[in-house]
Parts: C-alpha cells; structure tokens; sequence
C-alpha cells in the first residue's frame, strides 16, 4: 500500500531483508530478539523553515502583504462579523489594525488564543500533543541510516533519521493541557526516555545526556479530544465560524501538518472562493512537475557556477540543501559584488552574500532570523553570529530602531 500511494519513480520498492542483510546496513544495531528487517522509501524535508521563506517569497510575488515578527494582540468585530485584527510588531512595538472582508485563523498551537480575543469566544478546539526530539552526534556503532522502531517502553513510532550530518531522535507525544503555547516546556524524563530508547536499538553507541546537542519541542495543533495522545486524529478542519457559532467573516484550521498542508491550503483558498461569491478555481500548485530536478544535477550546477566565482565547489550540497533550485540568486549577488564571496571566518563556510540576502530577500529582520531561521545552523557558532552581525552592520542590513538579536 505504502508502494502504491508513494507512487514516484525515483524511489526504490519496498523490500525486506534478512538478518545476515539486516546487520549488514546496520552493524551496530542491538540483536537481542532480532531477526531482519524491512526497507521501505520516504522522503525527508531537511530544513522545513525554508519551506515557510519560499511560501512567504511565492506569496508576496503574487501580492500578499507579509508581515514578520508580528503578533496578533486582537480579532476585530462588528456586530457578529469578524472585521480583521489588531497586530502589533514585536520588535518595534508598534500596533495597527488590519481590516479584512474575510479573517482565516491558522495559528495552529495558538488558534485558541487568538479566538479568546472576541466578545463571546468560540469553544475550545485545539488539544495538541507536543513532541520533543534531540539531536545527537553521528557514531560509527550508532545509526548509519534512518531507522524506523517501535519503543520499547511504550511501543511508539521511534526513529532515528541523520540529519544535516548528525543524528535527530524522537518523538514523545504528550497532551497539552495548558492554555497559552508559549509557556510550553519540555520534561526531563523525555531526554531520559529518547536517549534510552536510542541506546536499546544500538547499545555500543553509548548516548549520555551530554551528547545532546540540541533539543526541539513544539506542539501538534491538534483537534482537541478526550482521547489519549496518540489516539487523537492527526487529520485537519477548516471549521466555518459562520455555521458553527454565528461569527460571520471567520473561519479557523483546526489541525494539519506539513505533509498535507498544500490541499489544506487549497481548501482554505476555495472557502475564501465561497465566501465571497466565486467559483472555485483550478488550484495550479496541485499539478507535479513533469521533470523534477535531481539533486545530483542540481550539484553538479552549483559546482560549475562557484568554480567560475573562484570559490569551492564543496560549498555545494549545503547552497542546494538551503535553496534549492533558487541557488542561483545568492551567486548572482557575487557575481555582481566579488567582495559578497567572502566567508564569514575560517570556521565557517556561509558567505557574506547568503547575509544580504536573507535580509533582503527572505525577510530576515534579526541577526536570529538569519542565523537560526535562513542558515538554519544548530546551533550556530560564536564566529558565525559575529560575522553576521558584522555584515549587517557594515552593509546596514537591519533597520534603525530594530535590535540585531531577539
């Protein structure tokens, strides 16, 4: 079934394998009980917050109004139609209302709190579960490649999957039962439980909670359920307020997740269509490209066009897995201005034209965004953060009034 709905040619086919097969990929895998193995194809989206630059990029392209590092403090209302919002700029501080004929809250884990703000709120409707994963450094008796398990102590999904030249375990499924996202925090039995867990499958890996190098939690907006964590359906809603409440002009999106947040989106876009009188339209993002460009070829680019820069060809993998087939625009700005081709110290392979155009392209308004949310190093050093800083300052990157790091 998994073959069949996966349905793309560059994938190899589902296959099992033997013990002798099973050991052979995986030679520091624990052999207690084991007695083969399965292999199976997926996809894996390295760095998913460039996935949310490029949505804002394709968005503004078509004439959206974006707006970074904005909060919305309130929903405005008329009678019982929804008129837009209040919004208010963390940075600067600075508050201003929004007007619109039709408002779509899709603030996931904080859908509740923005709908709070109303005279007479709608009723509950996210109970998320949060998740916590750490990343670990790659060992040579410890994964060699991703690893799908069941836990031991509980029996949940487990994987253990490398990425960006390291290791990123989890998950934990906890419910959240508390009212505001932001004062989420992770638990300490959840380092305890991934790092066990990771140990059980390959035990001469050895992982201490000092190995960790990083930690993420955040929270699945899930519909709220009276079910246990992971019994709660991880499909989404797009809850008409109009219908359910009598809230005119609103309407909520009350799940989902990356994998199928584009038909969420042309859901959301026919909704609007409705609303307003319209015929829905062919919704041209559903459509896959005919040629999908390869990886390698998309390298093998790269390398040609940062050898006739005069910089390493070894830079790109890392421009492919940040940019993709955009790449181009970063080495089009050193072409333009060599002094761009310049690293940002000895240690640290990002260019100073990967700088400006975070700022200047991808809405980076804080040395933070750039670093964390565009370079997506984790965690970045202190060479990198200074030399982004240093950039920002010089070219004057930044506007007055905004601090370089939130």
């Amino acid at each position: 079934m998994y073959d069949i709905l996966a349905r793309d040619p560059m994938f190899p086919h589902p296959s099992i394998l033997s013990l002798a097969k099973t050991r052979q990929r995986e030679p520091g895998l624990n052999t207690q009980g084991l007695s083969g193995g399965y292999i199976y194809p997926d996809a894996q989206i390295e760095f998913p917050e460039r996935i949310c630059v490029e949505l804002m990029q394709e968005a503004r392209k078509a004439g959206a109004d974006v707006r970074n590092h904005t909060a919305v403090t309130s929903l405005t209302q008329q009678g019982k139609r929804v008129t837009g919002a209040t919004v208010r700029n963390e940075l600067t501080g600075q508050e201003e209302t929004v007007s619109a004929t039709l408002t779509i809250n899709a603030a996931g884990p904080w859908l509740d709190v923005v709908n709070r703000s109303l005279p007479e709120a709608p009723p509950r409707m996210i109970g998320g579960t949060w998740g916590t994963h750490l990343i670990l450094p790659m060992r040579p008796l410890g994964p060699q490649g991703p690893i799908y398990a069941t836990a031991k102590k509980d029996g949940r999904p487990f994987f253990l999957l490398p990425w960006d030249g390291r290791l990123l375990v989890g998950t934990t499924d906890v419910k959240f039962t508390g009212d505001n996202p932001d004062k989420l925090e992770m638990e300490a039995w959840e380092v305890d439980y991934l790092i066990a867990e990771t140990n059980n499958l390959f035990p001469e890996a050895n992982y201490k909670e000092s190995d960790v190098q990083e930690i993420t939690v955040g929270i699945r907006p899930l519909p709220a359920s009276d079910k246990k964590a992971g019994a709660v359906t991880r499909r989404h809603y797009l809850v008409d307020h109009r219908e359910k409440h009598g809230i005119e002009g609103l309407a909520s999106i009350v799940g989902g997740k990356l994998t199928t947040y584009r038909s969420l989106a042309e859901e959301a876009v026919n909704w609007t269509l409705k609303a307003l009188g319209k015929a829905p339209v062919e919704c041209v993002t559903g459509r896959l490209p005919q040629s999908p460009l390869s990886v390698p070829a998309l390298e093998h680019d790269a390398r040609a066009r940062l050898t006739k820069l005069s910089l390493s060809p070894e830079m790109a993998p890392r421009l492919i897995a940040l940019y993709g087939p955009a790449f181009p625009a970063v080495l089009d700005r050193i072409a333009a201005d060599p002094t761009l081709g310049r690293s940002l110290g000895p240690a640290t392979p990002i260019l100073e034209a990967q700088i400006v155009h975070a700022a200047e392209s991808e809405g980076a308004q804080t040395v933070d965004d750039i670093v964390h949310r565009r370079l997506m190093l984790f965690p970045p050093t202190a060479e990198a953060v200074a030399g982004a800083e240093r950039v920002c300052r010089e070219r004057n990157l930044l506007r007055e009034g905004i601090p370089a790091r939130v």
